[in-house]
């Protein structure tokens, strides 16, 4: 994304009793946060100087009603603002 825009990705029909984790590649090491609905996944964080996948838990309350939105936010601190992902797996964890 470009100019502050956030990225964000809705899911729907999901099921509502399942635990969830995102597993997403960041490519570049300008701070980025996550957000669930209203629920913070990670903060401004800057990534690795290595790129590849990183995968963080989605809490529960985020999708209790079976409808999730990813929301990422680059850092205004960056130097456009944006966010620079290379792919997002939304994954539903075994019991």
């Amino acid at each position: 994304t470009l100019y502050g825009y956030p990225l964000k990705m809705h899911y729907s029909d999901l099921d509502k009793t399942a635990q969830y984790e995102v597993k997403v590649t960041y490519l570049s090491t300008t701070p980025i946060r996550l957000m669930a609905n209203d629920i913070m996944v990670h903060d401004y964080t800057a990534r690795a100087d290595e790129i590849g996948p990183v995968s963080f838990d989605i809490p529960p309350e985020a999708t209790k009603d079976g409808d999730l939105t990813l929301t990422w936010n680059g850092s205004n601190k960056s130097h456009n603002g944006g966010c620079r992902i290379a792919e997002v797996w939304l994954i539903k964890k075994q019991k």
